[in-house]
């Protein structure tokens, strides 16, 4: 009888050791995709800013042109760039929840223009194109294809 309660106490030791091991793993894994989400959205609103300031330079003259560069990934995560209406939303291909948005009309650009464009991230060079016309500016953000 006392070597079965050795091998059964041994047993229930081990349990537990791989029970604390594998909460131990969940709760690093947790940690790792929290902090990468966290800098996935630093990162998306850092490239939204650049993009807004790159609509506010290229509407500055009659017909303005800038070209931005973007990173292609960030934390191993493809984007996309999407300029429509009165926002930028910059948000991952594998993952749409991971998304930021920003309202354009926030950064003194005026309703009378027309902004539309979307672009993949592995452009990584980024062609804002503004036109004015007698009623209304266009201003269209696409892939830069000189530069890529």
């Amino acid at each position: 009888m006392k070597g079965q309660n050795n091998i059964i106490n041994e047993i229930l030791l081990f349990m537990i050791g791989m029970s604390i091991t594998a909460a131990v793993i969940i709760n690093f894994q947790n940690v790792q995709k929290s902090a990468n989400d966290t800098i996935v959205y630093s990162n998306f609103n850092n490239i939204a800013n650049t993009i807004i300031n790159g609509i506010t330079e290229a509407e500055k003259a009659e017909k303005g042109k800038v070209v931005v560069k973007v990173p292609d990934k960030i934390a191993s995560e493809v984007y996309i760039i999407k300029a429509s209406g009165d926002s930028l939303v910059i948000y991952s291909i594998n993952n749409p929840e991971i998304n930021v948005t920003k309202n354009l009309f926030k950064f003194n650009i005026s309703g009378s223009h027309i902004i539309y464009g979307e672009v993949p991230s592995t452009a990584q060079y980024i062609e804002i194109v503004s036109e004015k016309t007698a009623f209304t500016r266009l201003v269209n953000v696409r892939r830069a294809e000189r530069y890529a």
